[in-house]
């Protein structure tokens, strides 16, 4: 253990003493102060705080494993090509005890970095939500202040009613911010779609559906085969996605939940963004719609008032508003209602959206897949959720590490921090291949060419460690909990299923490398 901890600590002082690291470090504590005191926000009041979260922690974290990357590199091959590493290989320490003391010292110094630097960020966004809480009282104070005056008649008679608009409007606008950054920034909530089903399923059916039709009608559908098949077959699928998430003028449109927790009776959140006109279009128009939330409510025996005889389903249905296109909009809702009805029955329930607008008289509303209707629940607080982030951070370096290692183990530094980068962009881009194939193509109508790049994303991605999944900035901007579960997925899969064997094979490979022909004679 003396060994261990010596060479760690040898590592470190190497590692500080090293021109590239303290760049990376002024870089790193550069980033940590002034990207917070100079980035703007989007004009919302919740934009500039998620800016700041996501780009602090976003940029923060690619310096980090920048770094970690090329100090593992260094420190694993300098000693050997600089013809020194016979003085630590004559004395009675094992190769094992000096990689796992090299590794040991270069983690231990990025995690102390990232820790600093993530407790700076941490400090500028408690003092961001300090700034904004302060300023939305100021105009609740003013607003009251001048609501006072009104009272007491020192406001002319001619401004009262434009007077009491603007207290009003100040009021509803002060708090809807003060709720805001606490229900959408400043928490861990955990995010629940809607069921989508069996996708290729429903093409099958769709497909057979227009072929009845077509029959019905006369006509016959052309036979179609090899690509033009699949191509038929995909978009047959983007309009049935299309189609599930459309609600024309005068009609709606509805989603179904499952896994939601039961017996809840805190609030829950509904977040959601739609576009007018056309699924993609990026204009931004007015809508008038309503929401239907569908409650549940328990229907005692008149003869044993303990036994439940039913349950009826109470649609409870949002005030009518216009809404505007292209931007998220989110509401709460209660998980128990007034008279008892409760949101949630068996895990499960239903939303639905009613386009109030007159048919022929106004675009239709569509809402993506990726961004349907989102029922949110509050689970933990943001400091919880914080640190959650930078302890998922840390495991993202620590797996930087175990490839960087390995590659350093049996290549020279320049070979080695190459091979660790493609490692990297091979993980990501295994990743965008499988992906992007999956979301255009059914299974069994894939091409050729599609199947070969399904089955080499799949092979590397059960090989690699998928490096981006370990960084969370958007999560932690947006509110959403991240979960332990998921932590536990990336320790189990990645770190050890993936990570471990690298490691192995690196110190196995570090072992056996012959050190004495790079020795000076």
């Amino acid at each position: 253990m003396t060994s261990f901890l010596a060479i760690a600590k040898l590592t470190c002082r190497s590692a500080v003493r090293s021109k590239v690291f303290r760049f990376l470090l002024c870089l790193l504590l550069l980033c940590s102060v002034v990207i917070p005191l100079t980035i703007k926000g989007d004009g919302t009041i919740t934009g500039e705080v998620q800016i700041l979260l996501e780009y602090s922690t976003g940029i923060v974290g690619f310096i980090l494993s920048t770094s970690i990357i090329w100090m593992t590199c260094s420190e694993f091959c300098t000693d050997i090509e600089n013809f020194q590493i016979h003085l630590i290989f004559v004395k009675p320490v094992s190769r094992l005890v000096v990689w796992a003391g090299k590794f040991a010292g270069v983690f231990f110094l990025h995690l102390v970095l990232l820790f600093i630097a993530s407790s700076v960020i941490y400090g500028f966004a408690e003092y961001k939500k300090y700034q904004i809480t302060e300023r939305e009282k100021t105009r609740v104070r003013v607003a009251l202040q001048q609501l006072d005056r009104l009272k007491k008649g020192l406001v002319a008679r001619k401004d009262i009613k434009e007077t009491e608009e603007a207290i009003a409007k100040n009021l509803r606008e002060a708090e809807q911010n003060l709720i805001k950054i606490n229900n959408e920034v400043f928490t861990g909530r955990r995010s629940f779609l809607p069921v989508i089903g069996d996708i290729n399923a429903q093409v099958k059916a769709e497909l057979a559906k227009r072929i009845q039709e077509s029959a019905a009608t006369g006509q016959t559908l052309p036979e179609l085969t090899g690509n033009d098949r699949r191509k038929f077959l995909e978009t047959v699928k983007m309009e049935l996605l299309a189609r599930k998430g459309e609600a024309k003028p005068g009609g709606e449109c509805s989603w179904q939940y499952e896994g939601l927790p039961e017996n809840f009776t805190g609030i829950a959140f509904i977040r959601y963004k739609f576009y007018s006109g056309d699924i993609y279009s990026k204009d931004q128009k007015q809508s008038y719609g309503a929401w239907k939330i569908d409650y549940t409510q328990k229907v005692m025996d008149d003869n044993d008032r303990e036994r439940v005889k039913e349950y009826r389903t109470i649609p409870m249905v949002k005030q009518p508003e216009q809404l505007l296109s292209g931007i998220y909009h989110e509401f709460a809702v209660p998980g128990v209602a007034e008279g008892g009805q409760a949101l949630f029955h068996n895990g499960k329930t239903s939303l639905s959206f009613y386009n109030l607008t007159e048919p022929g008289q106004g675009p239709s509303v569509h809402f993506q897949v990726k961004e349907s209707p989102r029922i949110m629940i509050k689970e933990a607080s943001f400091t919880n959720n914080y640190f959650r982030m930078v302890l998922v951070t840390a495991l993202g370096l620590f797996a930087l590490c175990m490839v960087a290692a390995f590659a350093s183990s049996f290549l020279t530094m320049p070979t080695a921090i190459f091979i660790s980068l493609a490692y990297i962009f091979l993980g990501l881009f295994s990743k965008y291949i499988v992906s992007s194939i999956d979301e255009t193509t059914t299974e069994e109508h894939a091409s050729i060419l599609d199947a070969i790049g399904n089955t080499t994303g799949e092979i590397l991605g059960s090989l690699l460690i998928p490096i981006q999944d370990f960084f969370l900035s958007s999560l932690l901007s947006g509110g959403e909990l991240i979960e332990f579960s998921y932590m536990a997925q990336l320790f189990f899969f990645n770190v050890l299923l993936k990570g471990l064997p690298l490691c192995i094979l690196g110190l196995y490979l570090y072992r056996n490398r012959e050190a004495a022909l790079l020795m000076r004679k």
